[in-house]
């Protein structure tokens, strides 16, 4: 009986232990997460800018679903490729990422995104908070949401 008792004491002595290391390797595997959709989504701004669209189209799900600041309402990939070649994006900062697991294969993004753009002859200097939904589709991550919300 007393070998009993020992036992149950040693694993409840230990528990704490394998629970911390337990969140740690949790904590550990999020952040790697997180560095990597970050990564994509720098990438993203990068080949929007340098207008490689088949680079841009890879992130991109099929059924990708996009809605800006200027109240035209939805977009789906094939309007946001095409919206490329209107749209020179000049200069750009990305900043404040925050990331929030939907389950096992969705993240919340949020970040601002700083940016100066031409369209026709004209100029915008914009600063937006963007909201990016990402799932794990067939083990690849595919953006498949982004609202973006003009900030001052």
């Amino acid at each position: 009986m007393r070998t009993k008792l020992v036992v149950i004491a040693c694993v409840f002595a230990l528990f704490p232990a394998w629970a911390q290391q337990s969140q740690n390797a949790a904590a550990a595997k999020g952040r790697a997460l997180d560095a990597q959709l970050e990564a994509k989504i720098r990438q993203a701004w990068e080949d929007y800018k340098n207008k490689n669209k088949a680079g841009f189209s890879k992130i991109l799900a099929d059924d990708v679903i996009e809605v800006e600041e200027d109240g035209n309402g939805a977009r789906n990939k094939e309007a946001e490729l095409a919206e490329m070649d209107e749209l020179n994006l000049v200069s750009y900062a990305l900043s404040d990422f925050h990331f929030r697991p939907i389950g096992r294969d969705g993240v919340l993004v949020r970040y601002n995104a700083e940016y100066t753009a031409k369209p026709a002859s004209e100029t915008i200097q914009g600063k937006s908070l963007m909201g990016e939904v990402w799932e794990r589709r067939a083990g690849a991550w595919k953006l498949v949401y982004l609202q973006e919300t003009k900030i001052k």
